[in-house]
């Protein structure tokens, strides 16, 4: 299982990545990567408080709603 320091080297991989993409040029690809910059951020919280992962897009979606309501309207 990844830990927090794994989703967060990730994030700032993927953020890296992020600024480096043309968003006229491929606006797609800028979504793709703020999506997983995302995904990292919170499964880097999630270890940090709970020691566990999501196993699935809806399992994350559901963990964001139940413990960080301020995050979920950003995170949709």
């Amino acid at each position: 299982m990844p830990t927090a320091p794994h989703h967060s080297r990730k994030a700032k991989s993927n953020r890296e990545f992020l600024d480096t993409i043309d968003p006229g040029k491929y606006p797609d690809w800028k979504a793709t990567a703020a999506f997983y910059v995302a995904v990292h951020r919170v499964e880097e919280l999630r270890d940090m408080l709970e020691a566990t992962d999501s196993c699935d897009h809806g399992d994350r979606r559901m963990y964001i709603q139940l413990h960080h309501r301020p995050i979920q309207r950003a995170f949709q």
